[in-house]
């Protein structure tokens, strides 16, 4: 009896997670959506790209963390399954501490290697979307946090606020005609405020989770974890971002503006990805937790096959709408527009087919066994792009990245996943068993 509550309550909350997860990932999708076509007429073709190729940037930066977000999303889903509310809040002040330090660095350095590296209106564009990026970066835990004990509707509901408060910000600074820097940093800033004010929301409806002393061991086992989830996050974001900086770099800047507004209406794919799976890690690490296997492995299969189809049946469905979504949202065709997208549904099918089992290495804390393949992928990848990129064939560059995936990262990730589970289930010789009641 006791086992099946636990289950449903788990089944309800991810249930929950997701269906919420809709709401605010439809609206982080509707702020570059609503934004791209502004920023597109407002920055112009060659500024756009800059713009563009600086917030792939960021996505290929997110490791800038020390990886100590993932780290501390594993940490406390673990803890919450064991009951550890003490730890929880030791791992969460030694989190912000680390998180702060790396900032304040980041800040003081980026202005001075951005300077030598780019001049003039590029510069301030680079430099404004990179320090915002750092300057948010400690504030972003509290999604980490909301999702490692399974608070994930609240995290939705930020993120919702945030993309609004972007768009009309954004707005804003165009109607006032804001040098392109400053319309940037309007774009950009809004969701860091909401971050904080979320975060002292949060710890006063829950004080139990306030963040409580910082704790040397637990300040090194995140940075010990974290340093293994950098490296792979360091892969995974320059291995699936490299389109737009390789594109710059062979056919210029130009050609970027095509494939970005384009590949930005196939990113649906990849926040629905996200939707569907992100709730998963922490369920599947505090379930582990409690030595419920069981539900883990039936829960991946289902959401393996449920995720692939359902992707892929929402693409098929952008290829088809794309036409006149692309007339009504910029007010016009780009080259190759169907084949780009196409290139990324496939790849986005394979990568939600596999999801389950990452977030399931990811729950265990096995990130070495992530990295190695990941490895290969870049190198194979980005040597297949600049080669495709040279015949002028945009879409080519996005089929790589799918062919690599299903090639050298999904196998891996499955048998890894399965062979843990099944490694862990015979050493806690207990299939099932219960621990303490969750916080």
């Amino acid at each position: 009896m006791a086992m099946r509550i636990l289950r449903d309550d788990r089944s309800r909350r991810l249930v929950a997670a997701i269906v919420t997860g809709a709401g605010g990932r439809a609206m982080a999708l509707v702020a570059p959506l609503v934004a791209t076509p502004l920023m597109l007429t407002y920055f112009g073709d060659a500024d756009f790209g800059v713009w563009a190729t600086a917030v792939s940037l960021t996505s290929m930066a997110v490791f800038s963390d020390l990886g100590i977000g993932n780290s501390l999303l594993t940490r406390i889903a673990t803890a919450s399954g064991q009951g550890r509310l003490e730890d929880i809040q030791s791992y969460i002040a030694s989190a912000y501490v680390a998180l702060c330090s790396v900032a304040g660095v980041a800040m003081v350095l980026l202005p001075l290697i951005c300077g030598l590296l780019v001049t003039g209106e590029a510069a301030a564009m680079l430099v404004t979307v990179l320090v915002i990026f750092f300057a948010g970066l400690p504030g972003t835990i509290i999604y980490q946090i909301l999702y490692g004990l399974q608070r994930v509707p609240f995290s939705n509901l930020l993120l919702t606020i945030g993309a609004v408060l972007s768009v009309l910000c954004s707005l804003v600074a165009i109607g006032l005609k804001l040098p392109n820097w400053a319309v940037a940093a309007a774009y950009g800033a809004p969701p860091i405020l909401v971050n904080l004010v979320g975060a002292a929301v949060f710890f006063a409806l829950r004080p139990e989770f306030r963040p409580g002393a910082v704790r040397r061991s637990h300040l090194f086992d995140l940075l010990k974890l974290g340093a293994r989830f950098a490296m792979l996050s360091a892969l995974t974001a320059i291995g699936l971002n490299l389109d737009n900086v390789i594109i710059a770099a062979v056919m210029g800047s130009e050609a970027v503006a095509a494939y970005a507004v384009t590949a930005r209406l196939g990113s649906i794919l990849s926040l629905l990805i996200l939707t569907l799976f992100m709730p998963l890690w922490g369920a599947s690490a505090e379930a582990l937790a409690r030595g419920d296997y069981a539900w883990v492995a039936r829960t991946a299969r289902r959401m393996s096959l449920f995720g692939a189809g359902f992707v892929s049946v929402a693409g098929i469905c952008l290829v088809l709408a794309s036409g006149w979504v692309m007339e009504l949202w910029v007010g016009r065709i780009f080259p190759q527009q169907h084949l780009i997208l196409i290139a990324i549904i496939a790849t986005s099918t394979i990568v939600a087919a596999t999801s389950p089992y990452n977030m399931i290495l990811n729950a265990f804390g096995r990130i070495t066994v992530q990295v190695y393949p990941w490895a290969i992928f870049v190198v194979l990848s980005a040597v297949a792009k600049v080669a495709l990129a040279g015949t002028g064939q945009m879409w080519l560059v996005a089929a790589a990245t799918g062919i690599a995936y299903a090639v050298v990262i999904a196998p891996v990730m499955v048998v890894a996943a399965r062979r843990g589970l099944r490694e862990h289930s015979e050493a806690r010789g207990s299939l099932g068993k219960v621990a303490p009641t969750s916080v």
